[in-house]
């Protein structure tokens, strides 16, 4: 009987684990769509954009651009982390990672000015020859 019982908590344990890295996963591709808009709204304001996504955010930019949990150099939101990059004046890279691939998420996201976001379920990071998201 206690063994039974042990077995449906541990199932139940583990489908309230994925159903978490699937909200983390989502809210993480939200986050990256957002910083994406931020930085195209930057450019259009100040004709550049942003060196890194610090200056999306309050004091350096008024009104700011992103809340402060991901106006930071490399901002760690609902656990992914997400890394600003910019090759060039007129391009972004922009990644967002899981800290812990499967407890944290599965999912890898990376996009750039074109605001299209490829993703990748492999234990990798993601990059523009990955399926697109729509």
């Amino acid at each position: 009987m206690m063994a039974g019982i042990l077995v449906v908590a541990w199932i139940t344990l583990g489908q309230v684990s994925k159903a978490r890295a699937v909200v983390r996963e989502e809210m993480a591709l939200q986050n990256i769509r957002q910083v994406a808009h931020a930085c195209l709204f930057y450019r259009r304001a100040t004709k550049e954009l942003p060196n890194d996504l610090t200056q999306l955010g309050a004091p350096a930019s008024q009104p700011a651009y992103l809340p402060e949990a991901l106006a930071q150099a490399a901002p760690i939101k609902q656990g992914y982390e997400f890394r600003y990059t910019r090759p060039d004046p007129n391009t972004f890279r922009l990644a967002a990672d899981p800290l812990l691939y499967g407890p944290s998420g599965r999912r890898h996201y990376v996009t750039d000015q074109s605001l299209v976001v490829h993703s990748t379920i492999e234990d990798r990071p993601a990059t523009e020859k990955d399926p697109q998201l729509r």
